[in-house]
């Protein structure tokens, strides 16, 4: 049995915090941006960043748009754009569902404008960058399910050259609630 922590970087003694989890076993650092609050991309969390960097701990953090833990109203947080911020300072960062959930305002369009583009084919562009090769991972945990299985489900199968950076996470207890799962769209969708 291992275990992984949640440190807010926000917290005054989140680095303390962190070293405490990690002298006691924790495996790697959970995040819920869009419930907990925190901007990946934030300034803020750089000094965080770093030190996970040198306690070799990756980030498991939730990507897309938050439907289980909505109490923190920023859905945006769920963009993975942000993630680049810790993938740049060297962080291994797992991204939970694979982003496979919403859109996210494209901020890099330089305008005001409200172009949106999937959250899941942002992550794909960015499992697609050189330089994020060997940092940057995808959780299946509920690729599964009726909502996202269509474009992800069939898209991440398709991608071959991605299958070693996909992990699988079990996303317990939501994978034996079976109106979330459907056999006969699996079929539809010509994957059983």
């Amino acid at each position: 049995y291992e275990w992984i922590c949640s440190v807010h970087p926000y917290r005054e003694d989140a680095l303390e915090a962190l070293q405490w989890a990690a002298d006691h076993g924790a495996r790697a650092v959970k995040w819920l941006p869009p419930a907990q609050g925190m901007d990946p991309a934030s300034p803020r969390c750089d000094a965080f960043y770093d030190a996970l960097v040198r306690l070799h701990m990756p980030l498991l953090t939730h990507g897309g748009h938050e439907l289980a833990a909505e109490g923190g109203g920023h859905q945006a947080y769920g963009d993975p754009v942000r993630l680049k911020r810790p993938l740049e300072r060297g962080v291994r960062v797992i991204v939970a569902h694979c982003a496979s959930l919403g859109a996210a305002v494209d901020i890099r369009s330089g305008s005001a404008a409200t172009l949106q583009t999937r959250n899941f084919r942002r992550f794909l562009a960015m499992m697609r960058e050189p330089a994020f090769e060997r940092l940057l991972f995808g959780d299946l945990s509920a690729i599964t399910q009726i909502n996202r299985a269509p474009e992800a489900l069939q898209t991440l199968l398709e991608a071959e050259e991605l299958h070693p950076r996909l992990l699988n996470g079990s996303d317990y207890p939501l994978t034996g609630i079976v109106p979330l799962f459907s056999l006969r769209q699996m079929s539809r969708l010509g994957l059983l």
